[in-house]
């Protein structure tokens, strides 16, 4: 009997350690906190970037061309292309791109905001007024990112909402914005990289308006 109750003692005292740990990494995985930050570095193709849980696709600055030419994008991670799947369109510049030291920051009031080095309005998540602040993000296994208010797991704003030039699996149509995305660990499925043929085109010309006719690519 002895042994008996030890035994159930060390297995419930095993459970107590393990599962904070399982919860953690479910609500850190995918998860962006208010304040944190990326920048754009001309060192590297691929600045540092927030990864989806399992690391499928990543959401950061992609160097397109030389001398300062970067763009806030979210991409496929794991394949050698690293084809991007959506992307800010830049307002504010000649080019449609964003220089070296630019900022991408989550905050509580405008959700994404991308600033110039000195500080100038190049995109922002615009939210609506009577928004809730924004208390984290959330990129997903399906190549989404989303922003939520707290404890809300309805998204006020989602890259789904405001495709470019390219629909994933789970992307349903070009004017539904992500309303029922919820947070870690109730993720979307993910989307396979190995069902899209790779094009080789990374990214549409430029454009000065969120709103385009450019074509959507729906390769499966």
């Amino acid at each position: 009997m002895g042994f008996l109750t030890w035994s159930i003692i060390h297995l419930f005292l095993l459970l107590q350690l393990q599962t904070p740990v399982v919860l953690s990494q479910n609500i850190i995985n995918g998860s962006v906190l208010v304040g944190e930050s990326l920048t754009a570095s001309e060192s590297q193709q691929f600045s540092s970037s927030w990864r989806s849980p399992s690391g499928d696709f990543a959401l950061g600055f992609r160097k397109i061309r030389p001398n300062d030419g970067f763009t806030l994008s979210i991409w496929f991670d794991k394949i050698p292309d690293k084809t991007i799947v959506w992307h800010a369109q830049a307002v504010n510049t000649t080019t449609g791109f964003v220089p070296a030291g630019s900022k991408v920051t989550l905050t509580a009031d405008g959700g994404l905001v991308l600033t110039g080095p000195r500080g100038q309005l190049h995109w922002s998540s615009s939210l609506p007024p009577s928004s809730s602040s924004v208390s984290r993000g959330l990129i997903t296994d399906a190549g989404e990112f989303g922003l939520f208010s707290q404890d809300s797991t309805v998204a006020l704003w989602s890259s789904f909402g405001h495709p470019t030039d390219t629909l994933l699996p789970t992307q349903s149509s070009l004017s539904t914005a992500l309303s029922t995305l919820q947070p870690p660990p109730m993720l979307l499925l993910p989307a396979i990289a190995s069902t899209f043929q790779i094009r080789s085109s990374q990214i549409p010309p430029p454009s000065s308006s969120s709103s385009s006719s450019t074509p959507f690519n729906i390769e499966f």
